[in-house]
């Protein structure tokens, strides 16, 4: 499942993609109409962390299906070229980053790469797909970008065994990594 947030007529919600469409069911709204029980998660990030994730993509399937069964399914979607796209998923602490993670560019910055290093960025530097980017002339004349692969984890853990650390994997997501 490919999974986004986005704002629409105003309104802030999150979706999964339609197959074979340039669109997005807005699971707000199909949670409101077809949700299990009291699932009506108000974020993505809420609906992952409500549940398990085997569990979460369970109920988006099932609510979609419903929504598409109802013979109303075009009601529930909302189609690419009318949304702002938003970050997936906004964490509530800082987000974590690893650098120096290859020669190259390393050595295009005049770095030696000994180790990874750890670093944070501020959730608020999320931006979403087609955003404007600002330039900051005012405290650089020069931006370094990168593209990058980011790794949503799925669920807490510590202490994990290298064999069962991609069982803490939710998703990916690429990242324009602006210095």
């Amino acid at each position: 499942m490919k999974f986004l947030s986005f704002k629409h007529e105003g309104q802030t919600s999150y979706g999964v993609k339609v197959k074979r469409e340039e669109a997005a069911w807005d699971l707000k709204k199909v949670f409101a109409d077809f949700a299990e029980g009291s699932f009506h998660p108000k974020t993505l990030l809420n609906g992952l962390q409500q549940n398990q994730v085997v569990d979460f993509q369970e109920q988006v399937r099932k609510a979609v299906v419903a929504a598409e069964d109802s013979g109303k399914g075009e009601d529930y979607k909302v189609q690419f070229s009318d949304i702002e796209f938003l970050p997936p998923v906004t964490p509530t602490n800082n987000v974590i980053a690893f650098g120096r993670n290859y020669q190259d560019h390393a050595n295009e910055l005049n770095h030696e790469v000994q180790r990874l290093y750890v670093f944070t960025k501020a959730a608020s530097s999320l931006t979403g797909d087609n955003s404007t980017i600002p330039n900051h002339k005012d405290i650089t004349d020069q931006l370094d970008y990168e593209g990058e692969l980011g790794i949503v984890i799925g669920k807490s853990g510590e202490k994990i065994p290298k064999g069962l650390a991609l069982d803490y994997v939710y998703g990916y997501t690429i990242i324009n990594d602006i210095t």
